[in-house]
């Protein structure tokens, strides 16, 4: 069972949590980068729980710094395809290991 999120903590709390959940070209429209809201959910105090959340939980989203496209792509070990080169690109400008993400690919999902 993941641990609880306490909402209060995150650093999202109070955000517009729709950038969460939008694609990078969406983002970029109203000027907002990718890597500036995976830095908010790499600085956060609950960002290990609210990636197992996504990954254990949501369909849809960036959870923890991971977008879904991502965490697929993490189960399935698809290293070369260039959604992972990005991703592995901004863990590394973050200085973020992707060590760190690996152990939730082996989390089970609730939601297939």
């Amino acid at each position: 069972m993941p641990k609880q999120i306490n909402s209060e903590m995150a650093l999202c709390a109070g955000m517009d949590t729709n950038l969460f959940y939008m694609f990078e070209d969406d983002l970029l429209k109203i000027n907002v980068n990718l890597i500036e809201i995976r830095q908010i959910c790499f600085a956060c105090p609950i960002q290990k729980a609210c990636l197992e959340y996504g990954f254990k939980r949501e369909k849809f989203g960036m959870f923890g710094g991971v977008t879904e496209m991502e965490r697929e792509l993490i189960r399935k070990k698809k290293w070369n395809n260039p959604k992972m080169e990005k991703f592995l690109s901004d863990l590394a400008a973050l200085k973020v290991s992707i060590n760190s993400i690996l152990p939730f690919a082996e989390v089970e999902t609730e939601y297939l």
